[in-house]
């Protein structure tokens, strides 16, 4: 089903209100229909200050989609970008604002979900259905063998580790060497209670940043994390390896970009190639609850549920 072409470009209000008050942009189509997108205004943004902004990006891209009818997501994102090269923080929320407006029209077709698994080469046929695979994690400070085994008698899908203390390398050793040496522990402790079971738990090591620290640039010496995370690889044995945070970057577009670099690097390693799952290098989900934490793989294609167990006090 085609949408109807785009007729105008909305912006409310139209004049400044005062203060930081909320700033809503909205496409009306040719049927009349009008669908809204708000606007997460950067810090230190006023409302009066945005709204001149939005109105010189409503000049230039409405040539561009006035009149359109972008069918995908990509194609609506593509001309936009094209009309308008604004970079900055503001730029990038006005257009994710008129983005959100789009997939709302989307939405209210009937055939929204077909179109989307279309675009994203997602399977037509439903998935079955399984069990949530539950990750039990405990943290450096309450990690003792007595609790350990109690997770182990669990039989969780995987076995996570939370490093929290500022310590890096006293905690790890220079070359991550005491935490190899304790994941590689804890692979033994897991085949040890479980003899004769086919059990062998996915290892998700919350890093904290840890490899970058060791490393001391990570983005310059990604050679280094690299190295450690092969390291870690070769500890953890046939077990698949989930890292969360080697290293924290404090621009977020930085991090998820030399994450995904760190990962491609991972994927090419004589070491990786011979493992029936590759590394997943992931990043905590911002938001989440305090009862269950979720993890997201930076591809934006898994997701794991992890449940935090170390002492009776609150989830991560």
């Amino acid at each position: 089903m085609n949408s109807p072409p785009i007729a105008d470009l909305l912006i409310a209000p139209d004049l400044p209100t005062g203060g930081a008050a909320p700033i809503s942009l909205g496409l009306r189509f040719t049927d009349g229909a009008a669908y809204w997108g708000d606007v997460a205004l950067p810090e230190g943004i006023s409302q009066a200050e945005a709204l001149v902004v939005a109105h010189h990006l409503r000049e230039r891209l409405t040539p561009a989609l006035s009149g359109q009818q972008p069918e995908s997501l990509r194609d609506f994102s593509g001309r936009a970008r094209e009309a308008a090269t604004d970079d900055n923080p503001l730029g990038e929320a006005l257009k994710l604002a008129w983005q959100a407006a789009w997939l709302g029209a989307i939405r209210a077709t009937p055939d929204a979900a077909a179109r989307l698994r279309r675009e994203y080469v997602f399977p037509t046929e439903p998935p079955i259905a399984g069990p949530p695979a539950c990750f039990l994690e405990i943290s450096d400070h309450a990690a003792t063998a007595e609790r350990i085994d109690g997770l182990l008698a669990l039989r969780p899908a995987g076995l996570g580790y939370r490093l929290t203390g500022g310590r890096v390398a006293e905690a790890i050793g220079p070359n991550a060497e005491h935490l190899q040496r304790f994941v590689r522990e804890l692979g033994r402790r897991a085949a040890t209670l479980a003899r004769g079971e086919s059990y062998r738990p996915a290892m998700y090591l919350a890093l904290n940043g840890a490899l970058g620290e060791l490393a001391g640039d990570p983005v310059r010496h990604i050679g280094k994390v690299l190295g450690n995370v092969v390291g870690l690889q070769t500890a953890a044995g046939e077990r698949r390896l989930i890292l969360e945070e080697p290293f924290c970057l404090d621009d977020p577009l930085a991090q998820a970009a030399n994450l995904h670099r760190l990962k491609e690097f991972i994927r090419r390693t004589p070491d990786s190639l011979k493992r029936a799952a590759p590394t997943l290098v992931v990043a905590p989900l911002p938001g989440a609850g305090q009862e269950a934490q979720v993890y997201a793989d930076t591809a934006a294609v898994h997701a794991l549920s992890l449940i935090h167990i170390s002492e009776p006090t609150r989830p991560y």
